[in-house]
C-alpha cells in the first residue's frame, strides 16, 4: 500500500546513468568510497585495502549523484550512497544523475530498501547481481516534490535527535569502561581495605602498595611460555585459540586435531593466563584465562605470551586482572618495539615485569570484589548497548515509514 496521491514511476524515469571514465586525468579527482556512512573520501594515508595499477576505468562522480553497487548485494555493507564530493569511484559501481525528484529523498528510499534487502527478487546468478535493465524497470511510488522535501527535512531532524542520543550512549559506555578499569586498577595495586600504611615499590607505574604486600617479578611466580611436556597422538583433539577469540570474556576454545596444527604455535593448558603481545590487541585488553577444553591442553597464536601461575603464591585471576590495570597496560605499551601496526610487547618486559603480591587469601578476596563490582558495571554497559541498538532499529524503521508514506510529515489542516 502507498498513500493515495503518490504516483507510480520507474527508476528509468528519475535516474540517468552516467558512465564517464576519468581516463588519463585520474590525478584531477579525489578517490571516493561507498560505505555504511555514505560516499566518503577514501583515506589513503594508512595504505589499507586494494589499489589498482591505474584508475583509468574509474567513473566520475559529482555532488548530487547517486552511486549504486548492483553486485554482491547481500554481502555489500551499503548498496547506495549520495555523493557530496567531486571525485571518482571504481568502475564496477553505477553512477546516476537524477531528474524530477529530490535526490536525498531517493537516497533515503533506497537505503530503506537496502536495510531490508528488499531488492532480493531482482538478484541474478551466484554473485547476486541486479541487471541494470531490471533495476531501471523497477517501479517507484513517489509523492509530490514538495512532500519529498518535507520528508527529507523530517528525516534529517529525527536523525539528528537519534544520533545525538546514540552519541550520549557511546560517551556513557566509555565512562563506564573507564570506571571498570579504575575499579580493577585500584583493587590490584592498593587493595580493597582502607589501608593507611604503604611502602614504595620501585615499580615506575605503581609508586606504592600496602606495606605487607610483596612485589615480585612475574617469572618468580609463573612459568613463562611453558613448553609442551607430553607426546600427543595425531588424532588427539586439543583446544585451539586464534587471536580473534582471545578476550577477557573468553568462554571456550575451538577444537582441532593435533595433526592439523601448524608449526610455531603457543602451547597452553586450562587455567593458564594468555596475553596478546601484538598491537592493537594488547591495547584493546586482549587477555584471557584459558577455559576448559576437550583435552586439557591446547595451542594458540604465536602472538601470545602464556603464564602458568604458581597457585600457592598467585591466583590466576589476580594476574588476569593485573594485566588489565591501567599502569600495567601503559607500561606494556611503552615497552613495545617494532614499526607500523606490528609493534610487540618486549618479551623481557613480559617476563621480568613486577606484580604487587598480597597474601593468597587477600588475592581471592580482591578477585571476588572485582567480579562483583565489574559485573554491575558490565550490566550498565550492556544496557547502554541495548539502548543504542534499539535506537538504531528505530531510526531504520522511521526512515522506512517516512519514505513509504506511513508517516504523514505534512502539517495537518
Amino acid at each position: 500500500e502507498v498513500t493515495e496521491h503518490w504516483e507510480e514511476h520507474r527508476c528509468k524515469n528519475v535516474l540517468i546513468e552516467t558512465a564517464v571514465e576519468v581516463g588519463d586525468n585520474a590525478t584531477d579527482y579525489t578517490l571516493l568510497s561507498l560505505t555504511k556512512n555514505g560516499v566518503i573520501i577514501r583515506d589513503l594515508s594508512e595504505g589499507k585495502g586494494k589499489f589498482p595499477k591505474d584508475y583509468k576505468t574509474y567513473k566520475v562522480a559529482k555532488p548530487g549523484d547517486l552511486v549504486f553497487c548492483l553486485f554482491d548485494v547481500d554481502e555489500t555493507p551499503r548498496t547506495v550512497g549520495y555523493v557530496r564530493n567531486h571525485g571518482m569511484l571504481t568502475g564496477a559501481y553505477s553512477v546516476f544523475e537524477t531528474r524530477d525528484v529530490d535526490t536525498e529523498y531517493l537516497c533515503h528510499y533506497f537505503i530503506s530498501l537496502d536495510d531490508r534487502k528488499a531488492l532480493r527478487p531482482l538478484y541474478r546468478g551466484l554473485r547476486k547481481v541486479i541487471p541494470l535493465p531490471a533495476f531501471m524497470s523497477m517501479p517507484l511510488f513517489l509523492p509530490p516534490l514538495s512532500e519529498q522535501r518535507a520528508i527529507v527535512a523530517y528525516i534529517e531532524r529525527k536523525e539528528r535527535q537519534i544520533d545525538a542520543y546514540i552519541a550520549r550512549q557511546a560517551e556513557q559506555i566509555e565512562r563506564l569502561k573507564e570506571l571498570r578499569q579504575t575499579i580493577i586498577s585500584h583493587a590490584v595495586t592498593r587493595g580493597i581495605h582502607p589501608y593507611t600504611r604503604f611502602r614504595p615499590t620501585g615499580i615506575p607505574w605503581i609508586p606504592e602498595v600496602p606495606e605487607h604486600w610483596k612485589c615480585v617479578e612475574l617469572k618468580r611466580v609463573t612459568v613463562f611460555n611453558p613448553s609442551r611436556k607430553e607426546y600427543l597422538d595425531g588424532d588427539t583433539l586439543v583446544g585451539y585459540a586464534p587471536m580473534e577469540i582471545v578476550r577477557s570474556n573468553m568462554e571456550s576454545c575451538l577444537t582441532i586435531e593435533v595433526n592439523k596444527l601448524t608449526a610455531g604455535l603457543t602451547y597452553f593448558e586450562e587455567g593458564d593466563v594468555v596475553l596478546a603481545k601484538v598491537t592493537p590487541c594488547f591495547e584493546n585488553g586482549n587477555v584471557a584465562i584459558i577455559p576448559k577444553m576437550i583435552h586439557y591442553c591446547g595451542f594458540g597464536s604465536s602472538e601470545l605470551f602464556v603464564y602458568r601461575c604458581n597457585k600457592d603464591k598467585l591466583d590466576p585471576k589476580q594476574l588476569f586482572y593485573y594485566f588489565q590495570s591501567a599502569g600495567f597496560v601503559s607500561a606494556g605499551i611503552a615497552s613495545m618495539t617494532g614499526t607500523g601496526g606490528l609493534k610487540r610487547i618486549s618479551p623481557t618486559f613480559a617476563r621480568n615485569a613486577k606484580i604487587p603480591l598480597p597474601p593468597i587469601s587477600e588475592q581471592r578476596a580482591i578477585v571476588a570484589y572485582i567480579e562483583k563490582k565489574t559485573a554491575a558495571v558490565d550490566r550498565m554497559i550492556n544496557a547502554c548497548r541495548e539502548q543504542t541498538e534499539l535506537m538504531k532499529a528505530y531510526k531504520q524503521r522511521l526512515i522506512s515509514d517516512a519514505v513509504t508514506g506511513r508517516i504523514n510529515v505534512l502539517p495537518h489542516d
